[in-house]
């Protein structure tokens, strides 16, 4: 546990869409275009090195929805919030300044939003990006985008980021949350350094969520379980081929993802095994995706992600 002294805490919020403006119309403009939209999501992401780098949080959802008959056209929104502690309002404004000229050059008629402001966090109420609530049964997968992803908008390796990102929308039609912020090991200091904590967060940039809302109720046969889960992992890899080496916060990841004891722990994970065998030489203790619950298995799924059976060693021995 670490204190530190109160701080203010002020935080921007905008959203910019492809549909119909409605509530507060100074924090949302509409783009006719969706290749202006999904432009403007390149720029508004070519700022997160910088405003990490300022010690703010980035916190947005990119969604879309199908034609109906009050709206015929499919649309596109990013709904963004941005938090930086330590600052008054006019900083603040001064951190938004770069992002909002460089969409406004692009044809978004943003205007730099006046921020809402705190004295201190116990005020503002929750850590930014912070859990709001699940997804009912749906499912989601996740993954860490190191910092490298960001460090040239010209890059492959940020083209490559957004284009899975636009995938997953566009294509697959789900909705895409990011946290964007940077635990890095010198933020972490002693004895973070030496913590379980995954190697991928360390170096990461962005911590990307990608919902299914499909119902995943008994109702759903288990073919069809099978096959939506495929159809979104299969957009998830497009994110796994974008960051080669990364990982997934496990908290906040797919319970099948492949590869997890790299995926969650990364490096640290022989180290961890040592530790969970000195410790818990009899395997008391279990969990899905624990270290060492590769030797385990749980009978009668059907195939299905389920914990609703015998669990038995894989080698008994």
């Amino acid at each position: 546990m670490k204190a530190y002294p109160p701080t203010t805490i002020a935080r921007s919020d905008f959203t910019f869409q492809t549909g119909p403006v409605s509530g507060n119309p100074t924090a949302t403009v509409q783009i006719n275009d969706t290749k202006l939209f999904w432009q403007a999501v390149d720029i508004y992401f070519s700022h997160n090195l910088r405003i990490n780098d300022a010690k703010g949080i980035m916190s947005n959802y990119i969604t879309t929805q199908p034609p109906s008959r009050f709206q015929p056209q499919r649309t596109f929104t990013l709904r963004s919030e941005i938090t930086k502690p330590g600052v008054i309002v006019e900083e603040m404004k001064a951190l938004m300044a770069p992002l909002i000229n460089d969409l406004n050059n692009a044809g978004v008629p943003l205007r730099n939003p006046e921020p809402r402001f705190w004295e201190t966090y116990a005020a503002f109420g929750t850590i930014p990006g912070g859990p709001t609530g699940g997804t009912s049964n749906g499912r989601f997968g996740s993954r860490l985008f190191p910092r490298s992803n960001f460090e040239n908008p010209n890059s492959t390796e940020f083209r490559t980021t957004m284009d899975s990102i636009r995938a997953f929308v566009e294509e697959g039609g789900y909705s895409f949350h990011s946290v964007d912020f940077a635990p890095t090991y010198e933020t972490a200091g002693y004895p973070g350094r030496d913590s379980a904590v995954n190697p991928a967060l360390r170096n990461g940039l962005m911590h990307a969520t990608g919902f299914d809302s499909t119902q995943y109720g008994p109702d759903l046969s288990d073919e069809d379980w099978k096959a939506s889960h495929a159809r979104h992992s299969s957009f998830i890899q497009n994110w796994r081929d974008a960051s080669p080496g990364s990982g997934a916060y496990m908290n906040e990841a797919d319970v099948e993802e492949p590869d997890f004891q790299w995926s969650f722990y990364g490096s640290g994970y022989d180290r961890l095994l040592e530790i969970k065998k000195s410790r818990d030489p009899w395997s008391v203790f279990y969990a899905v995706t624990a270290v060492a619950s590769d030797e385990w298995y749980v009978e009668g799924t059907r195939g299905l992600p389920t914990q609703q059976g015998r669990l038995c060693l894989v080698n008994p021995g």
